[in-house]
């Protein structure tokens, strides 16, 4: 077995919610349903409210039912789901998502987006790039 076929051992699969179900959210999703050695689907959410409460097997065309329901409530979702890492898929410019990368960070969760630009946020919203980088030193989490 190559270094890249194998498998990570860890003490527990990483719990992870979705955040954001288009073509990117969508996608990780079904990265992290291939991984269950590592990484366990714990929670969707997306604000159409014609995706809420499905089976995001559904969404994902996938022959069996995943178990996560599609909900619209990201604030319930991440306090019972309890994720350790917020997969975030939601829009592309900071001022629109900063509440949702707060609040995930807030639940207690790491967060990795694809929002393009917090690739460097410094640079465009100064203001709003430390307010975020202080959210999560205070959580003690990571906001990538």
């Amino acid at each position: 077995m190559t270094d890249r076929k194998r498998a990570v051992t860890l003490p527990h699969p990483i719990r992870v919610v979705q955040f954001g179900l288009g073509p990117i959210g969508l996608a990780t999703s079904r990265l992290v349903l291939e991984k269950p050695y590592s990484m366990e689907l714990v929670g969707a959410i997306d604000i159409d409210p014609e995706r809420a409460g499905r089976d995001l097997g559904t969404l994902l065309d996938l022959p069996d039912p995943t178990g996560v329901i599609v909900s619209t409530d990201a604030v319930e979702v991440l306090r019972e789901a309890k994720p350790d890492v917020v997969l975030h898929a939601t829009g592309s410019f900071l001022p629109s998502v900063a509440d949702q990368l707060e609040m995930c960070l807030s639940a207690g969760a790491h967060v990795v987006s694809s929002t393009e630009e917090l690739a460097f946020p410094f640079d465009r919203h100064p203001k709003l790039a430390a307010r975020l980088d202080e959210a999560a030193r205070a959580a003690g989490r990571v906001l990538l």
